[in-house]
């Protein structure tokens, strides 16, 4: 039985499906105002300083960290790949340098270095060369920069890194497939250390 102030049934019907249209119309609204001010913010041109360069990573679904020994954002989706001794993002003036480097054998230097060619066609996007210092272990070094001087969204970010990780996990691939990459292993790295700090030393 329904109370007489509440009029008839048919009429607390009407009340009924008009409250539930209300409360449907401004649960849309809210959801309409959040996603324009979502699309508003990702389409917004920054020009990005650390606290949103790690807050951008962590919207893109990675994790990542800062040590005490550099300046660089350490992105966990590389650095914790065999044979990567450090990938890091970098705040330059112009932009962002993002930069992971391989741990190689010493054996397989000259390998790597008659392939960046090869290397650096068919990922042009990327920069490739080697480091090869006389008191360290040679280093493959695999870089790409985003201009950001002008302003940057986040979206063009997230695109820039999406696509630099996985370019960098291919070539991780084929280096590992290689065997260019250093296994922590090897007897004969410290010969290796003086062949090839001799050979340089006759090419220079």
């Amino acid at each position: 039985m329904i109370p007489k102030q509440y009029g008839s049934e048919q009429e607390c019907c009407k009340l009924a499906n008009a409250t539930r249209q209300f409360v449907s119309d401004s649960v849309s609204c809210r959801l309409q105002e959040f996603q324009y001010h979502r699309v508003k913010a990702m389409n917004e041109l920054v020009v990005p300083d650390m606290a949103s360069l790690e807050a951008w990573v962590k919207q893109a679904g990675y994790g990542s960290w800062q040590c005490d020994q550099c300046n660089g954002l350490h992105i966990d989706a590389l650095q914790e790949l065999e044979g990567v001794v450090d990938s890091r993002l970098f705040l330059e003036p112009f932009g962002i340098i993002f930069s992971t480097e391989l741990d190689i054998r010493n054996s397989t230097v000259l390998a790597v270095a008659a392939d960046l060619g090869r290397l650096n066609m068919t990922f042009p996007t990327m920069k490739l060369f080697l480091d090869v210092v006389d008191d360290g272990t040679p280093l493959f070094v695999m870089s790409q920069s985003l201009l950001t001087a002008q302003g940057v969204t986040y979206s063009q970010f997230a695109n820039y890194l999406e696509s630099a990780l996985y370019a960098k996990q291919q070539i991780i691939a084929e280096c590992k497939e290689l065997h260019y990459l250093f296994n922590g292993d090897e007897s004969n790295e410290a010969g290796d250390v003086a062949a090839l700090r001799r050979e340089n030393q006759l090419l220079h």
